[in-house]
């Protein structure tokens, strides 16, 4: 199993930061990761190198764009804080040009992730870009704010980039196909994927996150992983407006004990207005999402 020919320095990680070998498991896709700092790729793979860190990434695309390899593509990198996860991706960190905020990234970092997820595509035979699939981020597996809102909100560019230089079709016209294939886990877990596959239904704007939630029901609610909460919100998500729609409650954008009430009983479990970890009416309306 090759490197990426694109690298212009290696800072390998400390042997206690991966695992030689991938469990068997073959390479399936990439990993979005942000290093929350304005970094070069060598002060990056310093942080790996410090044998008490337990982290670690693939690869690192420093400030200026410049590509560095960590952790041989053939091993497994501890980034994703998920074992399947981190044994078939291959894990990039990107430096951010600024701290903070939406987390950006310049023109160059993105240009750079491009280039190399393209190459790590060809290389390991993965044919299509796919959203959520073929290429992920890290808070799709933990609740974490990694790699940050500009990046998330790049995904369908860097999907449509990383196609055009596989020469694949597999984009914009088979955008709406990609979505009614995609499934999602059923657990009972309101987490990224969950989001992505609802804002693909209700065709609102699909970056991951419901944003601007009200944080006096963050407690109650440990169900609800890939939410925004803030103690005063000024904004609302278009999700849970377009779901509080569906389901007859009051519309507002916010998510709260009458909202999933309406929610229960729209999906036929027990109505006691919280979301559990695991939660019934989210693996109802998980099915729900993948019968769409």
């Amino acid at each position: 199993m090759s490197n990426s020919s694109l690298i212009t320095a290696t800072y390998k990680a400390h042997s206690n930061n991966y695992s030689t070998g991938r469990s068997g498991r073959k390479i399936e896709k990439v990993t979005i990761h942000h290093m929350a700092g304005v970094l070069t790729a060598k002060q990056c793979g310093s942080i790996f190198q410090d044998g008490n860190r337990q982290a670690s990434s693939n690869y690192g695309i420093g400030r200026d764009g410049e590509i560095a390899l960590f952790v041989d593509e053939a091993n497994t990198s501890y980034a994703d804080a998920n074992w399947d996860s981190n044994c078939k991706s291959v894990t990039i960190e990107c430096s951010n040009n600024k701290t903070g905020g939406d987390w950006t990234v310049s023109d160059k970092v993105l240009n750079s992730l491009i280039k190399l997820i393209a190459d790590i595509f060809k290389r390991n035979g993965i044919k299509t870009a796919i959203k959520g699939e073929t290429i992920t981020w890290h808070s799709m597996y933990s609740a974490t704010a990694c790699p940050g809102n500009y990046l998330r909100s790049k995904i369908d560019y860097i999907v449509q980039e990383v196609n055009k230089k596989l020469g694949s079709t597999s984009n914009t016209e088979n955008k709406n196909e990609t979505e009614k294939e995609h499934k999602i886990d059923e657990d009972g877990l309101w987490g990224e994927d969950t989001t992505i596959k609802a804002q693909e239904v209700f065709k609102t704007t699909v970056d991951g996150m419901v944003t601007d939630q009200r944080k006096e029901y963050k407690a109650k609610n440990p169900g609800l992983v890939s939410f925004e909460w803030k103690s005063n919100p000024t904004g609302y998500s278009e999700l849970i407006k377009a779901i509080q729609k569906k389901v007859g409650a009051n519309v507002d954008g916010w998510i709260g004990t009458e909202t999933i009430k309406k929610m229960q009983k729209y999906f036929g479990t027990v109505q006691d207005g919280c979301i559990s970890n695991p939660s019934d009416v989210v693996r109802a309306f998980q099915k729900w999402l993948n019968k769409q």
